[in-house]
């Protein structure tokens, strides 16, 4: 009889439990806000650090779409799948007490994450764009990805 009722008692928390655990789980756009929401910090907090302490003033992180370099991931909004095109983004250290300039050298901004900076109609080559934006900022450092397992790493 003790041996019925442990197992009673037993099963009674085993189903018991996930049923508690589910009512935790955060719908997708809950998940969603929850991970954009990490990211703008690290864009505000780690980010900012991590580029003083090793004394870079730009970092440059280029993707093609369907082979992203795969920094860039940590780098895009929630919903965002993959890079699109060819998508340049530029994080520019204006200097202490300033937030990080976060633009996209891409025809579209990164939604609230990387400001638009490249207009196709103004500026054909996307590249000389970026060419541009690094001349007009003059930074002392550039950082780049580079990698000998991902072709645009």
């Amino acid at each position: 009889m003790r041996a019925l009722l442990i197992g009673v008692v037993f099963l009674s928390a085993l189903f018991a439990c996930p049923f508690a655990w589910s009512q935790d789980i955060l719908s997708m756009k809950e998940r969603s806000d929850v991970i954009d929401n990490i990211i703008a910090q690290r864009f505000v907090t780690v980010l900012p650090h991590i580029m003083r302490r090793e004394n870079i003033d730009m970092w440059v992180i280029m993707s093609r779409e369907y082979n992203e370099d795969p920094v860039l991931k940590t780098m895009l909004p929630s919903t965002w799948l993959s890079a699109r095109r060819h998508t340049m983004l530029v994080i520019y250290d204006q200097g202490e007490g300033q937030p990080l300039e976060r633009l996209a050298v891409a025809r579209y901004a990164v939604a609230n994450s990387f400001e638009k900076a490249w207009d196709k109609e103004k500026q054909p080559n996307q590249f000389k764009a970026l060419a541009d934006i690094i001349k007009q900022r003059n930074p002392s450092k550039i950082a780049i990805n580079t990698s000998d397992a991902f072709a645009l790493a």
